[in-house]
């Protein structure tokens, strides 16, 4: 399976997509909301590694979810295996809890 993918970051898509470069190559890739203003102060026209899950839609066309953390791509392939939440779903859950933030909501004990 794709694991990561590291290329030059050509262009933001607000509010979730970015594109990357890679060689000859440019990749749409989506990405949690939170991570835009980041990615345009620090790496936009540099490069930089995206910690990816590839899924396949019924349409059957490629969409890839990227991360910046290795962490925040397991939380995803996680988040995903349970029931009624699909990729989309978990991008948004992604986008308004860090890890550490959403372990936290998940164990927290009444």
């Amino acid at each position: 399976m794709l694991y990561s993918l590291k290329g030059t970051l050509k262009e933001l898509i607000p509010p979730n997509k970015v594109v990357l470069e890679i060689g000859e190559f440019c990749c749409e890739i989506l990405i949690p909301f939170n991570l835009i203003q980041i990615l345009r102060e620090k790496f936009l026209g540099k490069k930089v590694l995206f910690y990816v899950v590839p899924f396949l839609r019924k349409e059957e066309y490629l969409e890839l979810y990227g991360f910046l953390q290795k962490e925040e791509r397991e939380l995803f392939l996680k988040l995903t295996t349970l029931s009624k939440i699909g990729p989309k779903t978990a991008l948004n859950i992604l986008s308004v809890f860090s890890p550490e933030e959403l372990r936290s909501v998940i164990f927290e004990k009444k």
